[in-house]
């Protein structure tokens, strides 16, 4: 399958139906693991180390009731496209070990119910974008083993549920914001591997009540 064309539910359904009919399955795609659809709409994406390659198409923005995505470990290349911000339901965005390039688009913002954003092990660079910050619900963020540039951006301290933050082996830069301890439920901040970046830990951040674990820059 190449996930690179097509458009919302119906090619999904479509391109489910070929790939098992090439390999002589058996089922109703309703049925099909990986792919969740409630009332004929589709709530969830799961495929993760399938033979999936191409880029994600902007037609992923028609899903418009999806809950979660993920596409984990596969051949995915290209960018990530705008239109990921008109997944207004979305909880969970999980792309992570995969090629994907280009910035993250300022346009997630719009997913104001994300809780959990997994980025990690690609290839994309840019800034974070500040808009990010207006996620408010994420728990975890994952944007580690990258090529995120420039400095994080104080916006991340409205992140008032964020447990965990993992941004090392970046080229991030700059300091550590302060802002971050307005993240009152942080525990655990990954900042290593990031040669430009400043080790001071502001006392605000250092005493927040549940951090039980910052790597520094190095």
């Amino acid at each position: 399958i190449r996930f690179d064309d097509g458009d919302s539910e119906e090619y999904i359904k479509q391109e489910f139906i070929k790939f098992e009919e090439s390999n002589e399955k058996k089922g109703n795609i309703f049925n099909w693991k990986g792919l969740e659809i409630e009332n004929g709409r589709v709530t969830s994406i799961a495929w993760a180390r399938t033979g999936f390659n191409g880029f994600i198409p902007p037609e992923i923005g028609q899903l418009d009731a999806l809950k979660s995505l993920r596409i984990c470990d596969t051949a995915l290349t290209g960018s990530i496209p705008k239109e990921i911000g008109n997944l207004k339901e979305l909880t969970r965005l999980d792309l992570d070990e995969q090629k994907l390039t280009g910035s993250i688009p300022a346009e997630i913002e719009n997913c104001k119910h994300l809780k959990e954003i997994h980025l990690e092990k690609n290839e994309l660079s840019g800034p974070i974008p500040p808009a990010l910050g207006n996620c408010d619900k994420i728990e975890s963020l994952f944007l580690n083993d990258n090529k995120l540039d420039g400095e994080i951006p104080t916006s991340l301290g409205n992140l008032k549920h964020v447990q965990e933050i993992h941004l090392q082996n970046n080229n991030l830069s700059g300091d550590i914001p302060a802002e971050l301890s307005n993240c009152e439920r942080l525990s655990k901040i990954y900042l290593q591997e990031n040669k430009e970046m400043s080790d001071n830990v502001p006392e605000s951040v250092d005493t927040l009540p549940n951090l039980t674990l910052i790597n520094l820059p190095t």
